[in-house]
């Protein structure tokens, strides 16, 4: 779609659109948009040239919102001399815009014949959302600096899971590639779970869910912001996970601690709780360090 009034609001790569409805049999989906975008087609005025560089075309049209600049509008009906390639119909850059006319770069010469016609935006495409940016399955020894994906996912930006198929990730650091896109963790379906988290180090790579959670089928937290933070007891090293530990130094963040952080600073930690902590191996037990 290259008029993006008829986008909802968004800057970056190709638009990600929430079809609210939709009906197989005409082959046709719905979306929501928050304003009028303005006509899609009609007819045009007298077209007027101008003989000064770049020859600018002024097109008559009617519209209740101005074509961005940039738009590819088709134009049809008219002479072929008011194209520069001088076939009909022919596709134009708009390079002012207004709600009564826009203009193009037209010929060098003066155009003759039928000076008015139709005009249509260009007819958009679609495909279906990738579902995600990056996969993991099995992931040893792996580095993941200042990554930036500039991509819609219909899933997630970092798929921990791999289809209930994930498992045995050690010795990995995700560094500064934030989530923009929301992060799926490993699944409860999947027999391995327990072999992944573990097995990574992340600074700075959270950054929002996934914007179609809480819609249709999605629940609200069907992804979560950052893939750090996530462990529970049973991830950490030394019991049934793949990560090597523990060992004296070791440090992760895990949610179902039994004790709070506040007044247990050193004090043994185990699972099953509700608690959001920090614990480290100290050589015997995982301590309570933040």
């Amino acid at each position: 779609m290259n008029n993006s009034n008829w986008l909802p609001p968004y800057t970056g790569g190709p638009h990600f659109i929430l079809a609210t409805s939709s009906n197989p049999a005409s082959t046709t989906f719905t979306y929501d948009l928050p304003s009028d975008p303005g006509a899609w087609s009609g007819s045009t005025g007298t077209l007027a040239w101008q003989s000064a560089a770049p020859h600018a075309v002024t097109v008559p049209v009617t519209t209740s919102v101005a074509f961005p600049i940039g738009s590819r509008i088709t134009l049809s009906g008219m002479d072929a001399s008011w194209n520069p390639s001088g076939v009909v119909p022919f596709t134009v850059t708009v390079l002012t815009s207004s709600t009564t006319q826009f203009t193009y770069a037209g010929p060098s010469s003066a155009p003759t014949g039928v000076s008015s016609g139709s005009w249509t935006n260009v007819a958009p495409t679609w495909s279906y959302a990738q579902d995600f940016a990056v996969r993991f399955r099995k992931v040893q020894g792996v580095s993941i600096q200042g990554a930036s994906f500039a991509i819609n996912v219909g899933e997630a930006v970092y798929d921990f899971d791999y289809t209930n198929t994930a498992q045995n990730h050690a010795n990995n650091v995700c560094y500064a590639a934030p989530a923009a896109g929301g992060v799926w963790l490993p699944q409860s379906g999947n027999t391995n779970k327990r072999t992944i988290l573990a097995g990574w180090t992340f600074y700075g790579c959270g950054n929002s869910p996934n914007s179609l959670d809480g819609h249709g089928f999605r629940a609200v937290g069907r992804t979560v912001a950052s893939p750090a933070g996530n462990m529970i007891f049973a991830d950490l090293p030394g019991q049934s996970g793949f990560q090597n530990g523990p060992f004296v130094g070791q440090e992760f963040d895990i949610t179902d601690g039994t004790l709070a952080s506040s007044g247990n600073f050193a004090a043994t930690q185990t699972g099953g709780g509700s608690n959001k902590t920090r614990v480290r191996w100290n050589g015997s037990n995982w301590i309570i360090t933040g």
